[in-house]
């Protein structure tokens, strides 16, 4: 969130407060003219490369530099309907959070928060380096490149542990209850993060794809100098393990909810209730998962797609 704020992304106040009540997007403040001062700074650069594409006329190379001006154009316009949305986000978050920082969750929880730092922390390194060969490659060939990276996490493997503790015994109906009602607002949660975030998520697929395309097109001719190749393979290889590794995370969403229809499955007969069917039938009727503005779901089967 502070990177963010760096590059003018996500122009909210107090965003780091504890108290997610301080959190506020207000239109008048230094951050939102910060922001507007590097999109007004965007968009003047952007009609710099319009008029140099006219100048050389289009063509494969000078279409890739326009198309990289204009996802950060758009990439600048997503964050700021998301930083609009994000104190309501951080909100609902918190209360759905606080549900599974206590009993039963805690038994059923790992915190391995340290871990997951360490490996989000060894992803940024990766890409700052893939940036520092691009810059390298810039000044030996006058060109450079520039790519992104999101991930995200869930709580479902809670719940998931949570009935799996429980396997094949006789539950009340209260348990059901409760457990039902824990999910329908995480669910909830990720339909109020999918409709803020939908739109980076095609925005953010749309440019790895088309970044390995003309990579791959430029395999035909990275010559034989060794920075390029360096560059070109690296670049090459953790784009498409950035992707991959995204969909694998995001689709952990998809995952844990079928292991949850799973696990009812197994709900011995004579402890079948209205509360458990009601259950299986939230979990059947609808697809979890976070979406590219509804064009796809971040599923494991996306990878064959």
């Amino acid at each position: 969130l502070f990177i963010s704020q760096i590059y003018g992304l996500l122009p909210v106040s107090n965003v780091r407060a504890l108290d997610v009540a301080d959190i506020r997007f207000r239109w008048c403040s230094p951050r939102i003219l910060y922001s507007l001062l590097i999109g007004i700074l965007n968009l003047s650069e952007f009609g710099a490369v319009i008029n140099y594409v006219i100048k050389v006329t289009i063509n494969f190379h000078t279409s890739s530099t326009l198309s990289l001006y204009i996802v950060c154009l758009l990439e600048h316009l997503f964050f700021w309907r998301l930083a609009i949305q994000w104190p309501r986000i951080m909100r609902t978050w918190h209360g759905v959070e606080q549900l599974f920082l206590r009993v039963p969750y805690r038994f059923y929880g790992e915190y391995r928060i340290k871990k997951r730092i360490y490996i989000v922390f060894t992803i940024v390194m990766s890409s700052a380096l893939e940036h520092c060969l691009l810059l390298g490659n810039s000044f030996h060939l006058s060109n450079m490149e520039r790519t992104q990276c999101k991930i995200n996490v869930t709580y479902f493997e809670s719940i998931y542990r949570r009935i799996a503790a429980v396997h094949r015994k006789v539950m009340p109906a209260v348990f059901w209850t409760e457990v039902r009602e824990h999910y329908l607002a995480l669910k909830r949660l990720v339909h109020l993060l999918d409709a803020a975030i939908a739109p980076l998520v095609l925005l953010a697929f749309g440019n790895n794809m088309s970044f390995i395309c003309f990579q791959l097109f430029n395999s035909f001719n990275i010559g034989v100098d060794f920075l390029v190749m360096l560059a070109f393979w690296y670049s090459l290889g953790f784009a498409v393990v950035r992707t991959l590794l995204t969909i694998f995370v995001a689709s952990s969403i998809n995952d844990y909810e079928r292991k949850i229809v799973t696990a009812l499955r197994d709900v011995p007969s004579r402890a079948w209730s209205i509360e458990v069917q009601r259950f299986s039938e939230q979990l059947g009727n609808d697809t979890t998962a976070l979406s590219g503005s509804g064009f796809f779901y971040l599923t494991r089967s996306l990878v064959l797609a």
